[in-house]
């Protein structure tokens, strides 16, 4: 059985044409997807209503077997605090708590506090390299560091499922390498299942697989062989065909 199952999802605002038109699709355990597809084609409302954030017109998604867009909201809440990593553009880091205590947030506000706080921010500071960090402000960090100290905090609680929207969006490109690269070592070794939106070939380049929307409908898929280049340009040509974007450069 797929981690997540995606069925028959439509979402409709108003009278207007559906962001999500009967798009179904299967994500397996620790696979790494990315969603692509031009803008305003449903990726963003995708993410939303897999986080339980949204609830669809029509349709169901399941996370491991259960249908979490069926839950009221507490039960959808309690999912999202326990076995969901939510990263967004907006990295909503507290300018007031140092960087440790950012990163150690969702489990303080989780009863009770768990005994190896400290060794459990420790392990995820030093999957996104933020070990000198932890004592600063987000003020003192730069954008790709605030963005690292962003997923930390999204995967301290050991989600077994991560979203990510545009996580790269407001990075340079040597800030998005750094992150991607982080963001790629821990799916494998922590062996999560992880979803991202994108409009960028090269961050796409770090998936598994590439699902193209077109429409608020599957459109096409591509999956990796093991080269990235090979994949990018892959991205890239599907890209084309299917009305998106992407950064225009090549793989180093």
């Amino acid at each position: 059985m797929a981690f997540v199952q995606i069925r028959h999802l439509t979402k409709r605002y108003g009278q207007h044409r559906a962001a999500l038109d009967d798009f179904s699709l299967d994500i397996a355990a620790n696979e790494f997807v990315g969603i692509m597809g031009p803008s305003g084609v449903g990726k963003s409302t995708l993410l939303n209503i897999i986080a339980t954030l949204k609830k669809p017109t029509s349709g169901t998604v399941f996370v491991a077997g259960q249908p979490v867009t069926k839950w009221r909201d507490a039960k959808a809440a309690n999912f999202r605090r326990t076995q969901l990593g939510l990263m967004i553009q907006d990295f909503r880091l507290l300018p007031n708590l140092t960087i440790g205590d950012n990163i150690a947030l969702p489990l303080t506000l989780l009863p009770p506090r768990p005994k190896d706080l400290a060794e459990r921010v420790a392990q995820v500071a030093t999957q996104f390299s933020l070990d000198p960090l932890l004592t600063r402000y987000p003020h003192q960090l730069s954008i790709g560091q605030q963005q690292r100290v962003a997923a930390a905090r999204a995967i301290i609680t050991k989600p077994s499922l991560i979203l990510a929207d545009e996580p790269t969006a407001s990075l340079d490109s040597h800030a998005a390498t750094t992150f991607l690269q982080h963001l790629a070592k821990l799916h494998h070794e922590a062996h999560t299942t992880t979803i991202l939106v994108t409009h960028d070939a090269f961050t796409a380049s770090f998936c598994d697989r590439i699902v193209f929307i077109k429409d608020g409908r599957f459109f096409a898929a591509v999956t990796s062989k093991g080269n990235q280049q090979q994949f990018f340009e892959q991205i890239v040509e599907t890209a084309a065909i299917s009305g998106g974007r992407w950064r225009d450069e090549t793989i180093n």
